[in-house]
C-alpha cells in the first residue's frame, strides 16, 4: 500500500509497508541505521542524517502518505499501512 524511501548519509533502501518490525529494522541496518523505526520522524529533509520519504502508487495510498508529518514515525506509518491493508483484505 505505501512504499518509504530510506536514505542516510549516501545510502538508501525502498522499503513496502507493512513490513514485520523485524525485517523494517534489518533494512534500516542494511543502510547503517541503528535506531528503531518509532524514533525515525516522516521528514523528507536533505540537511537531517535521515530521511524518510512516503509515496504510493494508488490514489488512496497518495492520500494516506500526505498525512504524515515529521511528529509520525516510520512505526506510525507501518501500523497505518497494516490497517490498511487488513480493510481491504475483505472476508469471504
Amino acid at each position: 500500500m505505501l512504499k518509504a524511501v530510506i536514505s542516510h548519509n549516501e545510502q538508501a533502501t525502498i522499503v513496502e509497508l507493512p513490513m514485520d518490525r523485524l525485517s523494517l529494522q534489518y533494512e534500516l541496518s542494511q543502510i547503517g541505521i541503528r535506531r528503531l523505526a518509532k524514533d525515525i520522524p516522516i521528514m523528507d529533509e536533505e540537511d537531517q542524517p535521515i530521511s524518510v520519504k512516503l509515496y504510493s502508487e494508488s490514489d488512496i495510498g497518495q492520500n494516506l502518505a500526505m498525512l504524515f508529518r515529521p511528529s509520525h514515525s516510520l512505526e506510525d506509518a507501518n501500523v497505518c499501512a497494516r490497517c490498511g491493508t487488513r480493510q481491504t483484505g475483505g472476508a469471504g
